[in-house]
């Protein structure tokens, strides 16, 4: 082969590996942008199940007016994207999920639940 050939050679493998590179780098993006859609369609789920907490009656076990006493169901307090938490007060919700270890991500996410505002999620 000539010194072009294995010029063409070289750069050719240079071109796949970069492109192989970035494939690998967006799959992984796009996996972790679903998960996190996922997390704020829990949240919001979560949000609206205290919303009708806080417009049910006391005598129907709700919270007549206040988000007090509120607590994530158990069965959506752990999914297969994180685990979710809950601090109530009588004005409002915190809704905090963190992703599950085995994704390795670095963000958590805040939802905050008013009547005013309904359900806001913030992804840090």
């Amino acid at each position: 082969m000539g010194q072009q050939q294995l010029l063409l050679l070289v750069v050719g493998i240079i071109l796949v590996a970069v492109a192989v590179t970035i494939g690998i780098t967006q799959f992984g993006n796009s996996i972790e942008d679903g998960v996190k859609d996922s997390v704020v369609l829990q949240a919001n789920y979560i949000g609206n199940k205290a919303i009708q907490y806080y417009m049910k009656p006391l005598a129907l076990a709700g919270g007549g007016n206040s988000f007090d006493g509120f607590t994530i169901p158990g069965s959506l307090a752990t999914s297969p994207d994180g685990t979710f938490t809950s601090v109530a007060t009588p004005t409002n919700v915190i809704i905090t999920c963190v992703p599950n270890a085995s994704y390795q991500y670095l963000w958590t996410a805040t939802a905050t639940v008013t009547i005013a505002g309904g359900v806001v999620v913030v992804i840090n």
